[in-house]
């Protein structure tokens, strides 16, 4: 759809300085955005000068560093008042929130990835983390205010748009889902190159990943309690690796594991560089990812880009973004956890088939499918102008 003037749109683009979740989406989405046909002028609010090596080169892409880095603050009171004075068209805010207080002049369109947050702790457990858990709580009072202005959400599944049908109050004509997907670079590589990567890392010849976190609905304590019953049972010489922990993390699963008397073959991982990620999914003999809950999944494409067989879980949005090319257990299930990793430990041509089938599943989605469809919407608020 082609407008007959140029709008100013403004992105919050603050968590350009984390490149994982949300923050790997904005990434993506501008590094296509930047490759379409628009007259429109991209207005990008930070809150640091970090984020300047993620923007691309392109004269409608104006980035501004705004502070103080206080998040609420920051976007119900900092950010409108420079969305006002910058003129905007449209605030597009990625990161499930945006201000309360917008000037009625500007359409607000939110990314709502999922409502983790509205869920009682009967459904999903809360965290140990006092960051997280307060964060949760901002955003179960935030959000719901939010969506009541927003002219457009944007979500990230199927799921996450039933889920936003039954926590807010919203038309769900104005729900948009645009799936997210593998980054360009993720690919299958056995040419030597993530070798060298692999021995720098200290990693073992054949292993098993899995991504770990303190947030119970990552699931990491039932995957390390899983994986001891494996190698206890079966004596195989597989070890565990899990990624993306910071150290407190790491010092609480290592009580886990020492206990379990799987020290040695265990090894935690902080957060990894996207080529030290690219080659642990080359190498790894299956990705583990029986999550409670994901809006999405992003790491089920990943694995499956690089050829990596995946255990998902039958929860949330899971089984929608992995199809028919991943083992989907019920991850509060133990026993479903251990035999389906012995099982495809054990059998090569299993899988090889599920490599073959996560190519074709993850070519099914793309950034750049995610950046036009993202511009349509911002389009679309114009369409009766």
């Amino acid at each position: 759809m082609k407008l007959s003037k140029s709008y100013r749109i403004g992105i919050d683009v603050r968590l350009l300085t984390r490149r994982r979740g949300i923050g790997n989406y904005v990434y993506n989405f501008l590094q296509e955005l930047a490759k379409l046909e628009s007259q429109n002028k991209f207005i990008l609010y930070a809150d640091s000068k970090d984020v300047k090596y993620a923007i691309p080169n392109d004269s409608r892409f104006i980035l501004k560093i705004i502070g103080p880095k206080f998040y609420p603050l920051w976007e119900q009171i900092v950010l409108p008042i420079h969305a006002i004075r910058d003129n905007l068209d449209i605030l597009h805010c990625p990161a499930n929130a945006g201000p309360l207080l917008l000037s009625s002049k500007i359409r607000l369109i939110l990314t709502i990835h999922d409502v983790m947050y509205m869920l009682p702790s009967s459904a999903l457990p809360s965290s140990p983390s006092l960051y997280q858990n307060i964060g949760r709580k901002y955003l179960s009072w935030i959000v719901p205010l939010a969506v009541k202005d927003a002219a457009a959400l944007i979500t990230v599944s199927n799921y996450s748009k039933t889920d936003i049908i039954k926590y807010f109050t919203i038309d769900e004509n104005k729900i948009f889902v645009i799936h997210e997907a593998a980054g360009k670079n993720f690919k299958k590589n056995m040419d030597g190159i993530t070798l060298p990567i692999i021995e720098n890392l200290n990693i073992p010849d054949r292993f098993i990943m899995a991504f770990g976190a303190i947030d119970p609905r990552k699931n990491t304590s039932r995957i390390i309690d899983a994986f001891e019953h494996f190698i206890n049972l079966t004596k195989s010489d597989n070890q565990l690796i899990v990624v993306g922990l910071p150290q407190s993390a790491k010092n609480h699963f290592t009580k886990q594991v020492q206990k379990l008397g799987i020290s040695s073959n265990v090894t935690f991982l902080g957060f990894v560089s996207e080529d030290e990620l690219i080659a642990l999914y080359n190498r790894a003999e299956i990705m583990l990812y029986p999550s409670l809950y994901e809006g999405f999944g992003v790491p089920i494409l990943e694995a499956m880009a690089c050829g990596t067989p995946v255990i998902g879980s039958t929860s949330a949005s899971i089984p929608e973004i992995a199809g028919n090319a991943a083992v989907l257990i019920d991850p509060t299930n133990l026993e479903q956890l251990y035999s389906s990793i012995h099982k495809l430990s054990s059998n090569k041509k299993l899988r090889d088939e599920l490599s073959s089938k996560g190519f074709i599943q993850a070519n099914k989605f793309s950034w750049s499918k995610l950046a036009v469809e993202t511009l349509s919407v911002y389009n679309g608020c114009f369409k009766s102008n």
